[in-house]
Formats: C-alpha cells, sequence, structure tokens
C-alpha cells in the first residue's frame, strides 16, 4: 500500500576489522577459540579475548543508523566519499550483511551499484539481459516480451550481440539501466550508475525515473549531483562517516550539506581580490541592506556564529544587478555580524553547477571578530569559467541543461 514502509533499519551497524598484520588474521581466531574452551567470564579467558583483540581495530563504515523508507517515495542518500553510501545500499540490495541491527526490505529489488555488476564479462549482451532476469525470479517468456523494449532503450544496436567485456562504460551502463528498469522491482537502487552515461542518456534515464516513480515504485538515489536528488527525490539522508547527521526535505538537507562539508574543506584555487572597512559609513552600509539579495534566501542553515546579513551584487559597471556575466568581473558587498567570538572569519561565494564549481571563502585581514562585531567585507570577483549568464542566489537560469546558483557562507577559517 501506498505510504507503508518498505524500508525499515533500526540501529543498523556495519564494521570491518582493520588488522595489524597478516599474521593476526590467524592468531586473533585462535586465540578466540582457545577462550572459548575456558570457564565463562574467568580471568585466563578475558585475557584471551583481550589479546585476541589487541590484533584489530574495528572500523564502523555504518554506526547505530535507523530509518524509515515508504513505498513509492525517491529518497536520496548523500554525503562524502566514504561516508557509508554505497555501504548502506549494498546492505539494502543484500550483498553485505550488517554488522548489528536490523533491517526490513519488503519486495524486489533492482540495484545498479557498480559498472557491470550482475553481468558476465564472456557473456553477449542478450545473454546478459536473459541470465539477468533469471536472477530475478522471469522466465524466458517474460524477457522474450521484454527484450525489444530493453534493447530499444539501451540503444547499442548491433552490439547486443557482442561480449559485454569490449562495451565502453557507457554501454554498459545503458545495458544494465534498461534491464534494471524492465524487471519492474519494487526497490529500485541506484548508486552513481548514471555518472558515466552522456547528457542526453541521463536526460533519458531521469525522464523514465520520474515515470516509474509514478507506478508506486521505490527509488534510492546516491549522487554527487545536488541538482538531480532536489529533482527527484522527496527525502534525503545525509551521512557523515557512518552516522546519520539528518533526514528530511531535499532543499533543507542539501543546505545542511554544504553547511557540515563546507567548513571542511580546504581553500583551493586563486584568491579573491578583496578589501575589508571596519567603519562604512552610515549610507554605505544602508545601501548594502536595502539592496540584499538575502531577502530572498531559502534554507539557511549553520551554526549562526557568523552570519551574513546583507548581500548586495554589483555588476562591472558598479550597479544593483541579478543577472552577472560569467567573464566578467562583479563585486559582492556583504554586511556579517558575529553572534559569538570568531578567530580568523571568512566570508566567500560558491558557485554550484550540477558538478560543483567552488571559489575559495576569502580571508579578510581582520582582526578576530568580537560578539556583536559587524565587519564590511569587499570581494570583487572574476571567475573564469564557461561563457554563460546566471542568476546570483536563488534565482538561477538554466543553460545547456545545468544549473548555476551561488552559495554564500561565513565562517571561521
Amino acid at each position: 500500500m501506498p505510504g507503508e514502509a518498505i524500508i525499515t533499519a533500526e540501529h543498523l551497524s556495519k564494521a570491518y576489522r582493520i588488522w595489524e598484520n597478516p599474521s593476526a588474521r590467524l592468531k586473533s581466531p585462535l586465540l578466540e577459540a582457545a577462550g572459548g574452551l575456558l570457564p565463562q567470564g574467568s580471568l585466563p579467558q578475558r585475557k584471551l579475548l583481550q589479546r585476541a583483540g589487541s590484533y584489530y581495530r574495528d572500523f564502523y563504515a555504518l554506526n547505530d543508523i535507523s530509518f524509515k523508507i515508504r513505498r513509492g517515495e525517491a529518497t536520496g542518500i548523500i554525503g562524502r566519499n566514504g561516508s557509508g553510501k554505497s555501504t548502506l545500499l549494498q546492505i539494502i540490495a543484500g550483498t553485505l550483511q550488517p554488522t548489528g541491527g536490523s533491517l526490513n526490505v519488503t519486495g524486489r529489488v533492482s540495484a545498479l551499484l557498480e559498472l557491470g555488476s550482475g553481468f558476465n564479462p564472456e557473456f553477449t549482451g542478450r545473454e546478459n539481459i536473459y541470465l539477468n532476469g533469471s536472477i530475478f525470479g522471469l522466465g524466458r517468456e517474460e524477457m522474450d516480451a521484454k527484450f525489444e523494449e530493453i534493447a530499444a532503450f539501451a540503444e547499442i544496436g548491433d552490439f547486443i550481440d557482442q561480449p559485454v567485456k569490449i562495451y565502453s562504460s557507457g554501454m554498459m551502463i545503458r545495458l544494465a539501466f534498461s534491464v534494471g528498469l524492465a524487471v519492474r522491482p519494487d526497490i529500485l537502487i541506484v548508486d552513481e550508475a548514471l555518472s558515466v552515461g552522456d547528457v542526453f542518456f541521463q536526460q533519458k534515464c531521469f525522464k523514465r525515473l520520474h515515470q516509474i516513480l509514478e507506478t508506486g515504485v521505490t527509488l534510492l538515489f546516491v549522487s554527487h549531483d545536488m541538482e538531480a536528488v532536489r529533482n527527484l527525490c522527496k527525502q534525503v539522508l545525509l551521512l557523515d562517516h557512518g552516522l546519520l547527521k539528518f533526514t528530511g526535505p531535499p532543499d533543507e538537507t542539501v543546505s545542511r550539506y554544504y553547511a557540515l562539508f563546507g567548513r571542511r574543506a580546504s581553500p583551493a584555487g586563486p584568491a579573491l581580490a578583496t578589501s575589508a572597512s571596519p567603519a562604512p559609513d552610515v549610507d554605505e552600509k544602508a545601501e548594502v541592506a536595502a539592496n540584499s539579495v538575502l531577502l530572498q534566501a531559502k534554507a539557511r542553515h549553520g551554526d549562526r556564529r557568523l552570519e551574513i546579513t546583507a548581500l548586495d551584487v554589483r555588476n562591472e559597471h558598479q550597479a544593483p544587478s541579478f543577472l552577472v556575466e560569467m567573464t566578467r568581473p562583479f563585486t559582492l558587498r556583504f554586511l556579517v555580524r558575529a553572534n559569538e567570538p570568531v578567530a580568523e572569519p571568512a566570508v566567500g561565494p560558491h558557485v554550484e553547477p550540477r558538478v560543483c564549481l567552488r571559489h575559495p571563502s576569502t580571508r579578510h585581514g581582520r582582526p578576530a571578530h568580537g560578539r556583536g562585531r559587524r565587519a564590511y567585507p569587499h570581494l570583487h570577483a572574476d571567475l573564469q569559467f564557461a561563457a554563460r549568464r546566471i542568476h546570483p542566489l536563488c534565482r538561477s537560469q538554466r543553460a545547456l541543461g545545468r544549473r548555476a546558483q551561488f552559495r554564500f557562507s561565513a565562517r571561521q577559517a
């Protein structure tokens, strides 16, 4: 039934043992086996088990996470590399077993986890289609009926009768995605699989994903493309080092993603030309506040130690403007308030197209901010990206199928 939980995880954990050295793989099990022969709780047993445990340490790819996913919903899973996203998907798909906790999955699962997973490289594309159908419990007659649909969607032509070991990565994902959709799963898992396809095939896949969501299929979608996550998903899980940091609607979760990881990112790239005025005159300060684009900002998150209270965008002619030409200079004027003492404050923009291009947050050479102190940094930016016009902040314009958007942050450097 729509709305019922189709995936339920309670205190789910997955740990991997990191061994001290190769011989520890033998010593530790032997000591544990010897300890099992001794009286339970005795001092000799405790010492043996303690020594056995000294040969390894546990690394938790997932650590005590709980969530529910409802039937027919599209759920995104985001986080930096190594946060546990793929581990979680593999456990849901049944290719990994959890170390602790419980997981209840109801229905047929189709997973696109790794390029070529589930394919025999020696088989042809046609043979692999039937092989995958049999894995999902579909008979030959059922796959015969679906074959033309699969081949048409994959668009690999005569290569359908060639061994998949000669396929390019793009051809491989075309075939895998086509088969994954054709088996009509209850749960479809997509783990960064579409990133290897060309832009036209990606658009075709996203269109099909929207169509199958209307039929009640549950989608688990992992991607570093935050715009795709926003467009597809109704709920997003944010993972960090195996911990579930937040679960909520896409805009808020993506915003928290940038707030969480933006503080850790090291500044990179050329420095922005900056200047700071510790005491702007009243008229100039009022002008920035009057022309602030933050009145339209949504989903602001962070620890609020530093808060951007106003932001004025000026074009190369120093006129207020929402429209900026990407190869032309422009000026950003901020009003920043410190809500508590902050050492080495930094302010800077992030340019966020489908693949996030990040311009560095920039220290403006001021001493530490005391509580309640206000700063007035000027940033003169000359961003050398592909020439196209974009709207700063929330007003964005699509160009070549991509969305470019500014985000601004104030933080401790």
